[in-house]
């Protein structure tokens, strides 16, 4: 892989978490910061959020997670 590559990975990576964290926090749920940065309050939340809709507990964001989350925003 390359280094542009990555960086592009990185930053949609980023911007996956960015919009996780922000939707969560519209939903009640507290990530933390709206920073991009997956911390451990951001994977609490995104937890909380598997359990209280029966999916799959893993605490990490996905493109289905946030379809989900947008879902329930809208």
């Amino acid at each position: 892989m390359n280094s542009q590559t990555r960086e592009n990975n990185l930053a949609a990576y980023k911007k996956l978490v960015l919009e996780t964290q922000s939707a969560l926090k519209k939903l009640g749920y507290n990530p933390g910061n709206t920073d991009g940065v997956l911390g451990k309050q951001t994977v609490k939340a995104i937890q909380h959020f598997q359990v209280d809709n029966e999916m799959a507990v893993d605490g990490r964001p996905s493109y289905l997670l946030l379809e989900v989350l947008l879902g329930r925003v809208r």
